[in-house]
């Protein structure tokens, strides 16, 4: 699914010559990806989303600028993409996977977990927004 990226990449063509000089993008990684979440260690994860406090909320909306910079989708953490690149036979894939067992270390199933989070925050601004189209439409007179 390059197509949902920017020029095909996650990474946008501005950062992509930074990276190319760091990364090695062999067949043989000796990542372990995790196995998929199951369905209660999502909704897990998406409760855990909704309850964020301030900070985390800042710091996710830093990582959510940060990757605009990059050419991540919008709206979309560092995180989530790496772990959907990850998954992916694209040319930064070690890098990527390198990424995601970083994090893994740190968090297990840490990208899976941002992409439960990713998608919890994006369900809060539709949910949000269409409330606020509705009740806009209701008050219009036209």
């Amino acid at each position: 699914m390059t197509g949902d990226y920017p020029n095909g990449y996650p990474l946008g063509p501005s950062c992509l010559g930074s990276i190319c000089g760091l990364v090695n993008p062999s067949p043989l990684s000796s990542s372990r990806l995790d196995a998929p979440l199951t369905d209660q260690q999502i909704a897990t994860a998406e409760a855990r989303a909704a309850q964020e406090g301030y900070i985390h909320r800042t710091l996710v909306g830093f990582d959510q600028f940060v990757a605009s910079l990059l050419g991540i989708q919008n709206d979309q953490t560092i995180s989530s993409a790496t772990e959907i690149a990850a998954h992916k036979k694209v040319w930064y894939a070690a890098f990527a996977k390198a990424l995601n067992d970083g994090l893994d270390l740190i968090q297990r199933s840490h990208g899976q977990k941002a992409q439960a989070g990713d998608i919890t925050r994006a369900e809060e601004v539709i949910s949000t927004d269409t409330q606020a189209i509705k009740s806009e439409q209701g008050g219009n007179t036209k």
